[in-house]
C-alpha cells in the first residue's frame, strides 16, 4: 500500500513501521537545470541558454528570501522571468504577486478564453478576478488542511458573483479558471493551493 499527500494532510494518518519518503528542496544544480530548460523554451540554444540561466541563477542568490522559497520545480519556473536586472529592487512579495498577475493571464496563452467568456465579460479586470482569487487562498489558509472540495470552493465562488440569469454558468467557469491557474487536486475531492508561498501572497 502507498499513500501519497502533502506532509499537512497526512499528520497522524501515517500507521507506526511505515517508510516516510519526501521530495527534497532544489540545489543549486537543479535549478541551473530548470533555468537552462525555460531559456530554451524561450528560444536560446546551447551557450545562449546556458549563459541566460547562469545569470539568474547568480541573481537569485541575491535575493536569500526568494532563494529560501525556491524549492520546487513549480516556484523555479513561475520566478524565472522576474530574474533581471530590476530583480534588486524588488521584495519577495514584489516577485511573489508578479507570478501571481501571470498565473491571471493563463487562458490567453492556452486558447481558453472561449471557454470562460462569460466569467471574462463579468469580471474583465484583473483586480476584479484578483478580489476572489483573495478569498478563495484566506478560506483555503484558514483550512486545517488547506485545502478545500469542489463544492466548498463554488459556494465561495458563487457569493462574489453578482445575480443574473447566467450566475451558475459565469460560477462554473470561475472555478476553472481558478482551479486551471492557482489550484491542484490534493486527493479525491480536495484542492490547495499550487504553492505555500504564492498562498501566503495571496492571502495578503
Amino acid at each position: 500500500v502507498i499513500a501519497t499527500g502533502r506532509p499537512l494532510e497526512l499528520q497522524g494518518l501515517i500507521p507506526p513501521g511505515w517508510h516516510v519518503y519526501t521530495t527534497l528542496p532544489l540545489k543549486e544544480e537543479d535549478i541551473m537545470t530548470i533555468f537552462t530548460q525555460e531559456a530554451e523554451a524561450a528560444g536560446m540554444q546551447g551557450s545562449q541558454a546556458h549563459e541566460d540561466a547562469a545569470k539568474r541563477l547568480i541573481l537569485l542568490t541575491t535575493k536569500p528570501e526568494l532563494r529560501a522559497v525556491t524549492t520546487t520545480p513549480l516556484v523555479a519556473c513561475s520566478i524565472y522571468p522576474d530574474l533581471t536586472a530590476e530583480i534588486g529592487s524588488k521584495t519577495l512579495g514584489d516577485v511573489l504577486y508578479s507570478v501571481l498577475s501571470r498565473r491571471q493571464a493563463w487562458y490567453q496563452q492556452d486558447g481558453k478564453e472561449a471557454d470562460i467568456c462569460d466569467f471574462l465579460k463579468t469580471f474583465p479586470h484583473p483586480l476584479h478576478r484578483e478580489k476572489i482569487l483573495g478569498q478563495l487562498a484566506i478560506s483555503l489558509y484558514q483550512s486545517p488542511s488547506k485545502s478545500l472540495t469542489e463544492t466548498q470552493l463554488l459556494s465561495l465562488i458563487e457569493s462574489q458573483v453578482p445575480d443574473s440569469p447566467d450566475k451558475i454558468k459565469i460560477s462554473h467557469q470561475a472555478l476553472v479558471y481558478y482551479q486551471l491557474a492557482f489550484l491542484q487536486k490534493t486527493t479525491d475531492t480536495q484542492y490547495g493551493f499550487v504553492s505555500t508561498p504564492l498562498l501566503e501572497c495571496a492571502v495578503g
